[in-house]
């Protein structure tokens, strides 16, 4: 179990949001109905997550973590780019605004990852098992 929960929190760290926020932020409303793999893992004997639903669980964060790499390794130039054009004494604002347009893609992608991996989690979860998890928040 202990190297599962490392697993869960290096793949959780890699899927966080390019500029810190959390998951819900743009929609605090989001969750109080969605649960974080975090949450679950550290609820797992609360709840009496089963095996079946930890095998799943972690392979739908793994597989998210890899699809997260990817987003991180294109967003993470272009962010380095913009930063660069901004630092320039005259700045070209159609660079700017295709350069923005890629970051803000790269993001919704990223944030779009987040929330599906969110609802692949509750989707696991029996519903007296995502009642117990709202309890125990």
């Amino acid at each position: 179990m202990k190297s599962l929960r490392a697993i869960l929190i290096a793949a959780l760290l890699m899927t966080a949001p390019a500029f810190g926020q959390q998951p819900g932020d743009a929609d605090p409303g989001l969750d109080e109905h969605l649960f974080p793999p975090d949450l679950v893992m550290r609820l797992q004997r609360d709840i009496d997550l089963s095996e079946e639903q930890t095998s799943t669980i972690l392979e739908a964060v793994r597989s998210t973590q890899h699809e997260m790499i990817d987003v991180q390794w294109k967003l993470n130039p272009q962010l380095q780019s913009l930063r660069d054009q901004l630092a320039n004494s005259r700045i070209d604002e159609d660079e700017v605004r295709t350069r923005l347009a890629r970051i803000i893609a790269l993001e919704a992608q990223a944030k779009e990852l987040q929330l599906l991996l969110m609802v692949r989690v509750k989707n696991t979860l029996t519903p007296s098992q995502q009642q117990r998890l709202r309890e125990l928040r």
